[in-house]
């Protein structure tokens, strides 16, 4: 959520609320480290640690558009941070281990910044939740592929995977402590805000 250039992504004349999904950098780090297809975790914590992070869409020789990243802290931050519409700040660990309760919330957000005022309907829910677990995009991304999935650095015919690990995406299980260490120290004042443990 930022200002380039005096231009300002959003406001409150075009936006009626937000969702913003923060996971835990330490879990953020091997998405990045597989969806950009970096060469070694110490080049995914300079892309997250870095404040001109932007992605270009290009296609065919053309540019297709321009998305800003900025830091992972500068990303959190101003959403986090917005005092311009409400904002509804998700913890992904909590959509993961909450689903059904945080998907309502959600929908209850929903409803109330835009004056719905419909029911809340507990079977459609659970089949959207079945419809979108993270098994079954695996599975479609498998059957149909992924337009956001990038492909391999190496075998350029070869696409990354998306839906890579999911919920078995745990930090303490696959990342060594010495980047552990490392990813504490850059993002110490956040993990504590935030009441990553």
């Amino acid at each position: 959520l930022c200002k380039i250039e005096n231009s300002i992504f959003t406001d409150q004349q075009n936006t009626l609320g937000a969702i913003y999904i923060i996971r835990d950098p330490r879990n953020v780090i091997n998405s990045i480290f597989n969806h950009f297809d970096k060469k070694n975790y110490q080049e995914a914590l300079e892309f997250m640690q870095d404040e001109k992070r932007c992605l270009l869409h290009k296609e065919n020789n053309r540019y297709l558009g321009f998305v800003s990243l900025f830091s992972w802290k500068t990303h959190q931050k101003s959403w986090i941070n917005n005092k311009l519409f409400p904002v509804l700040i998700i913890k992904y660990e909590d959509l993961l281990n909450y689903t059904y309760v945080v998907f309502t919330d959600v929908i209850k957000f929903i409803y109330k910044t835009t004056n719905n005022s419909q029911r809340l309907d507990k079977e459609k829910i659970k089949k959207t939740l079945r419809s979108t677990s993270f098994d079954a995009l695996k599975k479609n991304e498998m059957k149909r592929g992924f337009s956001e999935a990038v492909f391999d650095r190496v075998d350029k015919n070869k696409k990354v995977p998306f839906f890579n690990l999911g919920p078995k995406n745990n930090w303490k299980k696959i990342l060594d402590k010495d980047l552990v260490k490392k990813i504490d120290e850059v993002f110490e004042k956040d993990l504590k805000e935030l009441n990553y443990k």
